[in-house]
């Protein structure tokens, strides 16, 4: 259950991982700051503050508009409105609401990260709220957010600075490869890891450190 795992994911997370076989160390990487177990870099995590009252606050929510023929722009503008949409939500004083179906789960995020499936852990770890999850009683309160507006969404909040955000990019894609790791070490074998090595090998090396794409 999502109770029995909420001590959590994070907490679980070693101090390194592995992607096709190199070893990426946490000291390398952006980290939640230690004096706050809710807000990363300005974003509160709404999973953790629904663990702490019990109940699903759609103040201000915010969804993404998940119909693929709304999607703009390529997979670089499409991973920029899904940062964005952080933003907007933040701004807006309510959590970001994302539906498993569409955009940004199949259209984006699902064809670069691998181990995507678990809700829970999403919720968790990205600090969203699954649209999936939602009784439908209260999803018509949620605003939809459309995909050209979140890709040109430029936030004018003095609160929190370029830094704020950047490391907030950084922490969420380390994030989607701690899930794709995990995914690594359960199906090792399966065709989506194969590719992904691949692909990452040849741009790469097997080192990860050269482009050695000869052999």
């Amino acid at each position: 259950s999502s109770s029995s795992s909420s001590s959590s994911y994070h907490a679980q997370d070693a101090d390194h991982f592995t992607l096709c076989g190199r070893t990426l160390h946490q000291s390398n990487m952006p980290h939640v700051p230690s004096n706050s177990d809710d807000v990363q870099f300005g974003i509160t995590n709404y999973w953790q503050q629904q663990q702490q009252s019990k109940s699903r606050s759609l103040s201000n929510a915010v969804v993404l508009d998940h119909r693929p023929e709304k999607i703009h722009g390529r997979i670089g503008n499409q991973i920029r409105g899904f940062f964005h949409a952080f933003d907007y939500a933040r701004d807006r004083g309510g959590p970001l609401v994302i539906r498993d179906v569409g955009f940004p789960m199949d259209s984006t995020l699902r064809k670069l990260y691998l181990g995507l499936d678990d809700w829970k852990e999403l919720e968790e770890r990205l600090g969203v709220l699954m649209y999936d999850g939602i009784d439908e009683v209260h999803r018509s309160k949620i605003y939809v957010l459309g995909t050209r507006w979140a890709r040109d969404y430029v936030s004018t909040n003095k609160q929190y600075t370029q830094y704020d955000m950047i490391q907030h990019r950084h922490y969420i894609i380390q994030q989607l490869y701690r899930m794709t790791s995990k995914e690594m070490e359960l199906h090792p074998d399966s065709k989506g890891v194969r590719d992904m090595c691949a692909s990452y090998h040849y741009f790469f090396g097997k080192d990860g450190n050269n482009n050695n794409n000869s052999n």
